[in-house]
């Protein structure tokens, strides 16, 4: 994947995935991390809900990381938690959305309007990946 800004890759997120929501961008944000973290990443396993608002983690992943559903480079097991697992080189990176994290915000996105999302999801893109994300080498 070629070098773009984090503003080029959050549009590239939006156009894919067709609207700024909070999980897209966790997604892109864990993509951008689990790449960065292993870069000899060949595959990702995604752990998260099948149906939208947490399965939109699923796209976002998608688009930072250059792996896809369609490619078989991503693999998405159903669950009530929201991670990816980055595997490359006989090693693995989980990058998982902290749980205090992920119930916080479904409350917070319950009901809300499209411009309340997208400041939760600008919330979400400048947050702190401790305050996010737990990082897990296997």
């Amino acid at each position: 994947m070629t070098a773009l800004s984090l503003d080029n890759i959050l549009d590239r997120a939006v156009a894919f995935h067709g609207h700024l929501g909070p999980f897209l961008v966790l997604g892109m944000r864990m993509g951008l991390l689990g790449r960065s973290l292993l870069r000899e990443t060949e595959s990702v396993v995604l752990r998260t809900g099948v149906r939208p608002p947490s399965s939109c983690v699923i796209d976002g992943v998608q688009v930072s990381s250059g792996f896809t559903v369609g490619k078989g480079s991503v693999l998405v097991e159903e669950s009530s938690e929201v991670s990816a697992e980055f595997r490359g080189g006989g090693r693995s990176i989980e990058v998982a959305l902290r749980i205090d994290v992920h119930k916080d915000l479904l409350e917070s996105i319950r009901g809300a309007d499209v411009n309340e999302l997208e400041k939760i999801a600008y919330e979400m893109l400048e947050a702190p990946v401790n305050d996010l994300f737990i990082l897990t080498l296997k």
